[in-house]
């Protein structure tokens, strides 16, 4: 099953925690939770957990700030929040193993593989491709307008993510909209002058309804606690 990833990122997300410059040496527990606390300050962050797991068990949780300002209610471990951009890794780990394993290439085009077509509107003779999608160069953006009523709060939804790709990619689909759901510029880089009202890349990098996002950092090397 494929999914297409709708994410949202930061265009400067800034230094993360890392290894010490100098040394190699990894932060200690405190050190890396008066860094989390620094980049929460930095980036007006209001709230949000972290794991740390270790051969497959988790060896530290903890919470920082608030999950609901307004309620004086405080970010736990166990406190849900979007996956957002997490995702990228689980599903970018999954496509990589089955490129080693000769399932698919980066250079195969989604349509062979979706039950649905995919065309960029202006570009309809150019593939789509896996590394298109894995590299944020298939030229989709995202429509808010379109996505933020679909999400629920506190039950699951109703709608199956297929249907929803379905309906948003396919001309004449519930949730299609050819300016604001593509950008300018299509597969491969090609850019296209057909209309103003199309983004020249989606700009609106926010979490749906406000909601906690969630980031992932990932280093060449592991810290020991890791």
């Amino acid at each position: 099953m494929l999914l297409l990833l709708l994410a949202c990122a930061r265009n400067d997300p800034g230094p993360a925690p890392r290894a010490n410059d100098e040394t190699g040496a990894w932060p200690t527990l405190a050190a890396l939770d008066t860094q989390l606390l620094e980049i929460m300050d930095r980036d007006h962050v209001p709230g949000l957990a972290a794991c740390i797991t270790r051969d497959g068990a988790v060896v530290w949780c903890q919470g920082y700030g608030w999950a609901d300002i307004e309620a004086g209610r405080p970010a736990l471990p166990e406190t849900p929040f979007l996956t957002a951009s997490v995702s990228k890794a689980v599903v970018g780990v999954a496509l990589m193993q089955a490129v080693e394993g000769r399932s698919v290439a980066l250079s195969t085009p989604v349509n062979s593989i979706l039950p649905f077509e995919v065309r960029h509107p202006d570009f309809p003779n150019q593939d789509i491709t896996l590394g298109g999608l894995a590299t944020h160069t298939a030229g989709i953006a995202d429509n808010w307008d379109v996505m933020d009523p679909l999400y629920t709060q506190g039950a699951d939804p109703r709608l199956a993510l297929g249907d929803f790709m379905e309906g948003y990619f396919t001309p004449g689909g519930a949730w299609y909209d050819a300016d604001q759901n593509w950008t300018r510029e299509g597969p491969a880089g090609l850019r296209s002058t057909a209309t103003s009202a199309r983004r020249s890349r989606p700009t609106r990098w926010r979490s749906p309804r406000g909601g906690p996002l969630t980031s992932s950092v990932t280093s060449r090397s592991s810290p020991p606690w890791a």
